[in-house]
């Protein structure tokens, strides 16, 4: 099974872009490839039409899937009846039939020749934006879902009285792949792929790890070699020998596939990995262990390279409350001169209760600095300004309601 996947994802898979002159089938394809029209590698776009013959061009993630931009059926250069012969319509794998309008005969017509060999086609109603757009412009009852559902309607009825049966219609922006149809395009074509054709469409970055287990002895990491086509004795195959050799789990990528990653598991059952410990001991997660491993092993490198006493503190930017940035904080703040300490702690992010409470402190221990000084400044005379104030309830209460008065 694993044999055939990895020969299944290095299957191509052809997909012709068709259709009339002027309908935006090259800038489809360059969104469908990721690319803006104005990239190097992009096919070329323009008012008037500029693909002269069947042009390639690779899917930039997907090495198997390459697009074929192919010219407008119906022109002048390329009558319908010969469009079939010269563009070689049977060699591709599926066909994308894009109309900017009306789907017209000639779109039926491919149709019918494509459904004759047997083969998949999806009809694309392209620069939807733009009717989005005129429609808003032109209706003062503007509803979005009701004029897709229109479009796709007319476009439907349109190629059933041309004699398509049960056409597949998806409204597409080219500028907005995101919108629209084009994701429901892409889960068709994947489901209605021929299985061997289908993992065309898995990203050749997606890791695939697998892991070999088994007794001790028993030929684990020979046929980890054997799988990768390497030889025991290549500086690159795992290690082997006639006593157990793989003291921990071990990662060896496939040098054919990058993505693919053979782990070579320590034997199970020998007293170093008893049966009843060896799966807890491949699966289980200690959180504390493992940050103080990190934590232990940047020390040690640290120290290795002269570094006294090396006070190392393990941190996540997205996530500052938690590990030790608290006590990075801490340790800072401890460190600093008191002069420096309170501006530190007023302008460290609230990131924690214990920040936050220091920030408290800080503020109340000065705010009889602020206060003085403020009343200190208020009461500099100022040439034209006088300020006096009257109690307006004297009594015996604790506070006193003033009533100020200025004047100029």
């Amino acid at each position: 099974m694993i044999k055939k996947y990895l020969e299944d994802i290095n299957n191509p898979l052809h997909i012709a872009v068709t259709g009339e002159s002027g309908v935006g089938k090259s800038t489809f394809v360059n969104a469908f490839r990721g690319k803006d029209n104005r990239d190097e590698g992009a096919a070329p776009t323009g008012v008037v039409e500029t693909t002269k013959k069947p042009e390639p061009y690779p899917h930039p993630r997907y090495p198997n899937v390459t697009l074929w931009d192919l010219p407008g059926v119906g022109t002048t250069k390329f009558p319908a009846d010969q469009y079939l012969e010269y563009v070689e319509f049977e060699k591709y794998d599926l066909y994308i039939i894009v109309s900017a309008g009306h789907f017209r005969e000639n779109d039926a017509k491919l149709a019918q020749e494509i459904k004759n060999m047997g083969k998949k086609f999806y009809f694309v109603r392209s620069k939807i934006d733009q009717n989005l757009h005129h429609a808003k412009r032109s209706h003062s009852e503007y509803d979005e879902e009701k004029t897709l559902q229109e479009i796709r309607d007319n476009c439907i009825q349109g190629l059933e009285k041309q004699g398509v049966e049960s056409p597949q219609v998806f409204l597409v922006s080219s500028f907005d792949l995101h919108l629209y149809d084009f994701p429901a395009l892409q889960d068709t074509m994947e489901r209605e792929l021929p299985s061997h054709k289908r993992n065309a469409l898995i990203p050749k970055d997606i890791p695939v790890n697998i892991a070999i287990t088994g007794s001790s002895g028993t030929g684990k990491s020979t046929f980890v070699n054997a799988f990768r086509g390497i030889d025991n004795t290549d500086e690159r195959a795992a290690p082997t020998g006639v006593v157990e050799t793989t003291m921990k789990p071990e990662p060896y990528p496939h040098p054919r596939h990058p993505n693919v990653t053979l782990w070579d598991l320590p034997g199970i059952g020998t007293t170093k990995f008893p049966a009843d410990q060896y799966l807890k001991s491949q699966r289980e997660y200690d959180e504390e262990k493992t940050l103080q491993e990190i934590r232990d092993n940047c020390i040690q490198e640290l120290e290795q390279q002269g570094v006294a006493s090396p006070q190392v503190f393990l941190v996540s930017s997205f996530d500052l409350h938690l590990y030790d940035f608290p006590a990075l904080q801490d340790t800072v703040a401890r460190e600093l001169p008191s002069h420096k300490r309170d501006v530190l702690n007023r302008v460290i992010p609230n990131v924690c209760k214990s920040i936050i409470n220091k920030k408290k402190e800080v503020f109340r221990s000065q705010i009889w600095y602020y206060a003085l000084t403020s009343a200190a400044v208020a009461a500099v005379p100022i040439p034209g300004l006088s300020i006096h104030c009257r109690c307006r309830d004297p009594g015996p209460c604790s506070y006193k309601l003033f009533e100020w008065i200025w004047s100029g």
